[in-house]
């Protein structure tokens, strides 16, 4: 997993904001919920910190 900081513009306004890329686990690890504990861990990271905004990086914008 890689975390990202980076400015967004929203309504002409400099807004702090996370990103999280390349959420990969294990095949040996399938089905533990390791996954889940990741985003959960990217979530209360930037909660911690007071930013507004998180986005996904899209690996392939066709998988979603």
């Amino acid at each position: 997993m890689i975390l990202y900081d980076f400015s967004m513009n929203v309504h002409n306004h400099l807004m702090l904001a996370g990103g999280i890329g390349l959420v990969v686990v294990s095949l040996l690890h399938k089905k533990e919920k390791v996954a889940r504990e990741m985003l959960r861990f990217f979530l209360h990271y930037y909660r911690d910190r007071q930013v507004s905004l998180v986005t996904l990086y899209p690996f392939r914008p066709d998988f979603y």
